[in-house]
């Protein structure tokens, strides 16, 4: 169990720096840039990094951007869910689920006040079942989404 803010950014961290070769991202809010910059680390290293998010997230200014940026120039994936179809509010991260993986599943946007301020909970579970499950879901979303660009504009036709 991860209770913050003590010690939540140092155990997300953590386990995100525990991925052998996989990590697959659902977040509503990436803009902590020390998440940011271990992502392209690890990204940089080897590891799948794939994320997916909506654009936009709180209409306007995009503050994920940046890290969006960072990420992908190392090697790691973005792709986006229009508002339209399916808003990304959760919050998971899934380590190395094509082999006995672990699963985090919790309340924590990576967004800097939320890691170091909040009151947040969240659990990493390693039943491989549960993990296929949430890694089904993820593959099928992963599949039907769109870059940023077209899944803003599906968003402006509404």
């Amino acid at each position: 169990m991860i209770l913050g803010p003590t010690h939540q950014r140092y155990l997300i961290s953590n386990l995100l720096r525990s991925a052998k070769q996989s990590i697959y991202i659902y977040q509503q809010d990436l803009s902590d840039p020390e998440i940011g910059k271990l992502l392209s680390s690890l990204a940089k290293n080897g590891k799948k990094v794939k994320i997916l998010m909506s654009p936009e997230p709180f209409g306007g200014i995009d503050n994920n951007r940046i890290n969006q940026t960072v990420i992908t120039s190392s090697g790691g994936e973005f792709r986006f869910k229009p508002k339209s179809e399916l808003y990304i509010h959760a919050k998971v991260i899934l380590i190395d689920p094509e082999e006995n993986g672990q699963l985090y599943v919790g309340s924590c946007n990576l967004w800097p006040e939320v890691l170091s301020r909040n009151r947040e909970l969240g659990v990493v579970i390693k039943n491989n079942s549960q993990v296929q499950a949430v890694y089904t879901i993820f593959k099928n979303d992963w599949g039907s989404a769109l870059s940023y660009e077209e899944a803003k504009a599906k968003n402006t036709k509404l």
